[in-house]
C-alpha cells in the first residue's frame, strides 16, 4: 500500500512505500530531509506529527521523543501524513 507525506511549511509531498521508512522514501525522492545516524539513536531526524498514523516496525527508536513526534529514519506510515520538519 502507498500512502502520502505532505512536509509542513514547505507543502512537498512524496509516495511511502509498504516497508519503507519516511526518510527512505523521501530521499528516494529527491526531498531532502534532515537525517543522521539512521538507525533511530541520535535525533536529527525527529519531525512533528501534524496528522496521520506512523508505526515502527521491530524495536521502538533509540531516542526518546516528545508525544506528537515521530523519529522518520525508523517510522513508517500507516496512512497519509502531514509532518513538520525542515528541509535541507
Amino acid at each position: 500500500m502507498t500512502f502520502e507525506v505532505e512536509i509542513e511549511p514547505s507543502g512537498h509531498r512524496f509516495a511511502v512505500e509498504a516497508g519503507e521508512t519516511l526518510i527512505e522514501a523521501a530521499l528516494r525522492q529527491g526531498i531532502g530531509l534532515p537525517y543522521g545516524c539512521r538507525n533511530g539513536a541520535c535525533g536529527s531526524c525527529i519531525a512533528t506529527l501534524l496528522s496521520g498514523e506512523v508505526e515502527y516496525p521491530g524495536d521502538q527508536p533509540e531516542i526518546e521523543c516528545e508525544p506528537g513526534q515521530v523519529v522518520i529514519c525508523q517510522a513508517h506510515a500507516r496512512s497519509n501524513l502531514r509532518l513538520k520538519i525542515r528541509e535541507v
